[in-house]
């Protein structure tokens, strides 16, 4: 037991692995302007190949950190103690107003000033998809079978004048 907690990462490692994925997914669209102009110079078979190293690991660094944090939070992996300092961080008002606007500035970047700052745009939208789904990690499931009425527990419709004229 003690040998395979060795090797686990904590629960605030690996919230800053999803940010670094999400950061390193980023990276792709925040070219600096002398490597962008190298890419377009290379046509979209080039461009295709040298980014998709940097986009492949950090999309996948960025959903394994974030989908082991959520199983691990779920599963109560954690002690409460180890998972407090995260949970504080992840819900407190400054975090969540900081994803929103992130959500925000993204979508006015990428259709309003759609010309000059769509890259900064796909970065904000990663960013606070990224804490979003960390935040939405610390919410209870929804129960199965809920109390209140819904289509799937109603009885089925039955009469006895049908098929009588």
């Amino acid at each position: 037991m003690y040998m395979w907690r060795r090797h686990q990462l904590s629960a605030m490692q690996l919230a800053g692995l999803a940010i670094l994925g999400s950061m390193l997914l980023a990276s792709v669209f925040l070219l600096p302007l002398p490597v962008e102009r190298w890419f377009h110079a290379m046509g979209w078979l080039g461009r295709l190949l040298a980014s998709l190293p940097l986009f492949a690991a950090g999309i996948t660094l960025m959903l394994l950190a974030e989908s082991r944090f959520k199983n691990g939070v779920q599963n109560s992996r954690w002690s409460e103690e180890e998972i407090a300092p995260v949970r504080e961080l992840l819900l407190s008002p400054w975090c969540r107003v900081f994803s929103i606007a992130m959500l925000i500035a993204s979508a006015v970047l990428m259709f309003v000033e759609a010309h000059h700052y769509r890259g900064i745009g796909w970065a904000l939208l990663i960013f606070g998809q990224s804490a979003t789904r960390l935040q939405m990690a610390f919410r209870q499931p929804t129960p199965k079978n809920p109390s209140r009425p819904n289509w799937t527990n109603f009885s089925p419709i039955q009469s006895d004048l049908w098929g009588k004229r």
